[in-house]
């Protein structure tokens, strides 16, 4: 029976070559895009950031999509696949190699074909330097099925932001933790709803969300995010507003435990680091 066992998914672009949207300079020059400098960056920002926070999770129950380009060096497609799959089991990972083409529409065509049209999906951003809370599953999954279920008639679904974030800085000498509050930042957010509707999460400009969808804002006392700060940001990556304190910085990595590779001096003794080089 499809429909009202909500699936929970997570959606990313890595090193992808598309023609659609906002796209930084590197994103436009295949040369730029696929250097060995750059392909080894991403790799280690997916291998030490986004993927441990994933296999972090308190909530294991979840799906990570990503989409890469056909374009990428065979071996760095091979070195992906295995990095991905040896961290979440291939049952729980699907890499798509596209072509030159829309990230929307290519996301919009792997959900169509992959899920009924009446399955729920909760769509979730995730880029690939960056990272979520291990409650962010738990936490996505009450918030999403609270909307759906007091979603605006005739609205099939609904997007959801959680403003309140870490930027983690590594662009400088020592890396440093801030504060960051951004309503409708791309960080986490989320659309619940059928996978059978005309838009998915990347087919929207996040910060024009709320002008034309029904949009809930979610305040947590915590963040749920972090937003790396990095010497190959695509987009501009601002710094958050307020250093956080290294007193704090236990509770942080409580919160987010890949930060312990980044700041081990202040790695509570219990925690390992879950991911292997």
């Amino acid at each position: 029976m499809h429909g009202w066992a909500m699936k929970t998914l997570f959606m990313m672009r890595y090193s992808f070559f598309g023609n659609s949207g906002w796209r930084s300079d590197v994103s436009r020059d295949p040369g730029q895009l696929f250097s060995a400098q750059r392909l080894k960056r991403r790799y280690e920002l997916l291998r030490d950031i986004a993927l441990p926070s994933l296999i972090n999770q308190d909530d294991q129950d979840f799906k990570l999509v990503i989409l890469s380009s056909k374009l990428m060096p065979a071996w760095r497609k091979k070195q992906l696949l295995k990095l991905a799959h040896g961290v979440l089991g291939k049952d729980r990972v699907d890499v798509l190699f596209k072509p030159q083409m829309s990230a929307p529409l290519a996301f919009k065509s792997y959900l169509h074909g992959r899920y009924a049209a009446d399955d729920l999906l909760t769509q979730i951003v995730l880029d690939d330097d960056d990272a979520v809370s291990r409650d962010f599953v738990g936490m996505i999954k009450r918030e999403a099925q609270a909307a759906y279920d007091l979603r605006m008639v005739g609205k099939p679904f609904c997007f959801l932001s959680f403003p309140k974030g870490l930027s983690l800085d590594l662009a400088g000498e020592t890396p440093e933790v801030s504060t960051r509050n951004i309503p409708f930042t791309n960080l986490g957010l989320s659309m619940v709803g059928p996978a059978g509707v005309h838009k998915n999460v990347y087919g929207i400009a996040h910060k024009n969300v709320a002008r034309n969808n029904p949009a809930r804002v979610i305040y947590t006392k915590q963040p749920c995010y972090v937003r790396t700060v990095h010497d190959t940001n695509d987009s501009k990556a601002v710094r958050g507003s307020t250093l956080i304190a290294p007193e704090k910085l236990p509770e942080m990595i409580e919160k987010f435990p890949f930060l312990q590779k980044f700041f081990p001096e202040a790695a509570p003794e219990a925690e390992n680091w879950p991911m292997a080089a």
